[in-house]
């Protein structure tokens, strides 16, 4: 049995809905959301290589958090799922 956890906030009562399973990430846009922790930039551009390179991905998009300690706006997010097929969050220290 796989459990899948949602992170979200205890004082959120939304839903969010989930898309459909992809099967591949190749031709698609995947998007790079980095928290600004230490080594996270170092991480994430190693990241944008090995997608590229190695699993074929049309475009990344790479974007940051203010600060690691605060939600992510809601613009980037909005922007982020309009223009993509993924999104990876990392954090890293």
């Amino acid at each position: 049995m796989i459990k899948v956890l949602f992170p979200k906030s205890e004082e959120s009562n939304a839903q969010n809905k989930t898309t459909d399973r992809i099967t591949s990430i190749e031709d698609k846009v995947v998007g790079l959301l980095e928290n600004r922790k230490l080594h996270a930039d170092t991480f994430m551009t190693e990241l944008e290589q090995v997608l590229v390179s190695d699993f074929g991905v049309s475009e990344v998009i790479y974007k940051k958090k203010r600060a690691y300690s605060e939600a992510c706006d809601s613009e980037t997010l909005e922007y982020l799922i309009e223009h993509c097929d993924v999104i990876v969050h990392a954090i890293a220290d």
